[in-house]
Parts: structure tokens; sequence; C-alpha cells
């Protein structure tokens, strides 16, 4: 890494070597090869984290699921230029769009 940010000046500076600057092109590969294997390592370990904890019902698996839901969740629905809020309106103007989208006849 400290060999990284010396080549690094010294092309800021435009006094980098050939071998200067294939080695800085080297660092750089294995820096990157370094953190994608952090990186899938991590993953690895959310992994492990969801199959021990995850299907037993746990206080992870509910949260997860909540989370979910939550960024799933039509809290309120622009209908012109108003807002509809309620469940029930929120529902009733989807079923109302689409039913009008479906049934709509195609002119010729």
């Amino acid at each position: 890494m400290e060999n990284i940010k010396v080549l690094d000046l010294l092309a800021e500076e435009g006094s980098l070597s050939l071998e200067e600057s294939r080695d800085r092109s080297i660092a750089l590969s294995d820096l990157w090869d370094l953190l994608r294997i952090k990186d899938a390592q991590i993953f690895q370990r959310s992994r492990s984290r969801w199959l021990k904890e995850g299907d037993a019902n746990t206080s992870y698996f509910h949260s997860c699921v909540k989370t979910r839901s939550r960024r799933n969740a039509i809290l309120a629905l622009r209908v012109g230029d108003r807002w509809v809020e309620s469940v029930n309106d929120i529902r009733a103007e989807i079923v109302g769009y689409f039913s009008r989208h479906f049934t709509e006849e195609v002119s010729s």
C-alpha cells in the first residue's frame, strides 16, 4: 500500500519510469484482487450467518423480512393532483388503474 502511494506521488510529478509504471500497475492489480477477496469473504460470512440464523425464525430473520416489507410498502399514491394515503383507497386506485388499462379496446 505504501509502495502505491509513493508511485502515485511520482506519477503526479511526471517522473515515473517505465519500470515504476509497471510496478504500480502490478501493485494496483494486486490490491484490487485483495479487495475482491475481502468482499467475497464478507459476503460468504453474511451467507453463513443467514444459513445459521435465518431459517430458525430468529430476530435476524424477522428483521430481514420486516425491512423488506417496509421497502416494498406503498404508503401513499399520487393520483392526478391529489395524494391517496389510506390502504383501501390505494388498493381501489391500483385495481381501477389496471382494470382500465387491461380493458381498454385497441383502436385500429
